[in-house]
């Protein structure tokens, strides 16, 4: 994203594969919606559902990869850091822009969908549903100068990462796993096991929670270690194992249980290791000097973003286009998206021609 997901405005400083993760990242959020908005009434056993089932989990590096690209530059020692500055600048930015597209979006859906005042009153204060974007971002930009102390010094930083994975993907992993495992078995040890542990889990949160600041420290991790060709792809084929498990896993799951479910949270093993092998792989492909059009859309990520709900749902349920879950494919699923991101760089293009637009709402 711009900015907001940490990244400068001054060319010099540009980071030529995060412009690329940044464009690749926004697009895949319109495929993960694209792909998920008939997900849940379409038949678990039809093509159509397997289709969008794989799609949406394989893109969801999508917001990981915007957490990593902003841990990268937030959490870098040798950048100048001021609280005071993120305060007034990012902050306070991310602050007005979730304010006043929480109030766009309510609005939107009043006039859309004929919501009633007390609901509109509702989305307002609860933020549309790609909104808590902003809200976790916000959180891991007050935690920076705590984390920068950790950053500083590798030791501190690689136990952080182990303990944060284990505590906050691994471990939950496991619970989520056998979650499944409870859909598609009369197992009463399974049962039995998976109650235990998802006891277990409840206590970590409750003591432990850190989240997507795994994501943030683990973005710096990557950006800055030496990585051998041999671990690489290692890493490589982890991730790719990660995305073939998680489609796997959940439509097995889904289509024998009958239960809509996924195992693709950006919290879960598979997609941390997916999302980590894509971080990768442009850092070390993409190091030459992107040209003006991937400058240009990375720039305006941020306000894709933002905008892309919105166009998705006007042509979607006013337009009608892919308004059938049953007649999805991966043709139409990549060809809507391709519109919506197009249309929402369009948008996002036009309101940052407008200054004061631009300084705080994109």
């Amino acid at each position: 994203m711009s900015e907001a997901g940490g990244s400068t405005r001054r060319v010099a400083q540009r980071v030529p594969y995060f412009d690329v993760l940044r464009v690749v990242a926004s697009f895949a959020v319109v495929v993960i919606h694209v792909a998920a908005m008939h997900w849940k009434n379409t038949d678990a056993n039809s093509s159509a559902w397997l289709t969008m089932n794989a799609w949406d989990a394989v893109s969801r590096f999508a917001v990981p990869i915007f957490v990593m690209i902003s841990g990268a530059l937030f959490l870098d020692p040798k950048r100048p850091f001021s609280m005071k500055k993120v305060l007034k600048k990012n902050i306070f930015r991310l602050v007005v822009a979730f304010v006043v597209w929480t109030v766009f979006y309510a609005i939107f859906d009043y006039v859309q969908y004929r919501s009633s005042m007390a609901d509109t009153v509702e989305a307002i204060l609860r933020g549309h549903y790609h909104m808590w974007f902003l809200i976790m971002i916000v959180c891991l930009y007050l935690l920076t100068p705590m984390l920068r102390k950790i950053t500083a010094r590798r030791d501190y930083m690689e136990y952080f990462l182990i303990v944060g994975i284990l505590l906050t993907c691994c471990i939950p992993g496991i619970v989520d796993f056998l979650k499944g495992l409870t859909l598609i078995t009369d197992s009463r040890t399974i049962t039995a096991f998976y109650d235990g542990m998802s006891h277990i889990t409840d206590n970590i949160a409750r003591g432990f929670s850190m989240g997507f600041v795994v994501y943030f420290v683990l973005g710096y991790y990557l950006s800055t270690i030496n990585i051998s060709k041999k671990n690489r792809i290692l890493i490589y084929i982890l991730g790719l194992l990660g995305a073939v498990f998680s489609i796997v896993y959940t439509s097995t799951v889904v289509t024998r249980s009958g239960v809509k479910w996924a195992m693709f949270d950006e919290l879960s093993p598979g997609v941390m290791a997916w999302s980590a092998a894509v971080f990768l792989f442009a850092r070390y492909r993409c190091k030459r000097p992107v040209g003006k059009v991937v400058g240009e859309l990375s720039k305006l990520s941020f306000g894709v973003y933002l905008i892309h709900a919105a166009v998705l749902e006007v042509l979607v349920y006013k337009v009608g286009i892919c308004s059938g879950g049953e007649y999805i494919n991966t043709w139409k699923i990549l060809v809507l998206s391709v519109m919506i991101f197009g249309i929402s760089t369009v948008i996002s293009w036009i309101i940052s021609k407008i200054p004061i637009l631009k300084k705080y709402i994109i």
